[in-house]
């Protein structure tokens, strides 16, 4: 199991959560491309076994924008 598996919340990663744990960007962003995942907004990423629930996704989206304007 990769480190960064531990991550991936209802299939989806939050880039930025895994960075916090010192994974660097490089090593986020090859498991994204190794593992074939898609960006569905700034950060975030899907794994393809997962259909995209677009309710959750713009929930994650809110709570990510209200984090980067305090």
């Amino acid at each position: 199991m990769n480190k960064i598996d531990g991550y991936i919340d209802s299939g989806i990663l939050i880039v930025k959560n895994v960075k916090k744990r010192d994974v660097s960007r490089q090593a986020i962003y090859d498991y994204i491309k190794i593992n074939h995942m898609e960006k569905i907004g700034p950060g975030m990423y899907i794994t393809q076994e997962t259909l995209e629930d677009e309710s959750y996704t713009l929930s994650l989206r809110c709570r990510s924008e209200e984090h980067t304007s305090e």
